[in-house]
Order: C-alpha cells, then sequence, then structure tokens
C-alpha cells in the first residue's frame, strides 16, 4: 500500500486510531507480511499540479524521511522502494499469476 506521510508516522510510532494503521499493528502481531510504500521517503522535492492549474513544489521534511527509516527497521514491514513495485509483491502473493 502506498501512505501518506502522516499515515507511515502513525504506523512508525504505533499509533493505531484507524482502519489502516490499525490493519497494520494486527498484521505485524500475527506475523503477516506487510509491504508499504511511504510516499515521502526520499531527500528532494517533487512539483505537482493544482486543481488551478499551477504549479506547487513540495519539499520533503526531515521527520517523514526518518519515519520512513523506521518503517524500514521495523519487523515484518517491507518497505517499498517504488509504487511501481507493488505490482510485483501482488504478483508473488498470488503465485506469479
Amino acid at each position: 500500500m502506498s501512505v501518506s506521510a502522516n499515515t507511515a508516522a502513525k504506523i512508525a510510532h504505533g499509533t493505531r486510531d484507524s482502519l489502516l494503521t490499525n490493519g497494520v499493528a494486527q498484521a505485524a502481531k500475527a506475523k503477516i507480511p506487510i509491504y508499504i510504500h511511504p510516499a515521502d521517503q526520499y531527500e528532494g522535492a517533487v512539483t505537482t499540479i493544482l486543481p488551478d492549474r499551477n504549479a506547487m513544489t513540495l519539499y520533503m521534511r526531515d521527520v517523514d524521511i526518518e519515519n520512513a527509516d523506521r518503517l524500514k527497521r521495523m519487523q515484518g514491514i517491507t518497505v517499498l522502494e517504488s509504487i511501481s513495485d507493488i505490482a510485483g509483491v501482488v504478483k508473488r502473493q498470488s503465485g506469479g499469476k
């Protein structure tokens, strides 16, 4: 799953206040593999186009990168490098079909 910086922070710090964060916590307790793609895991900037067609540049915050790094160290969690890696995980989990 791809998650926002907010959700990544909650998972990294053990907060279970939504269906998604509680699901991750329960999966970890059951030793079910967790695959996650935190949106803000690398230093740098991205430019997005707003609904009014103006561009806005977003800069990754150190705290968000640190939370992604914390997820990488958590048992049972695999942090995906790219959103495109999700397709490979689904294929492997379904037996390559």
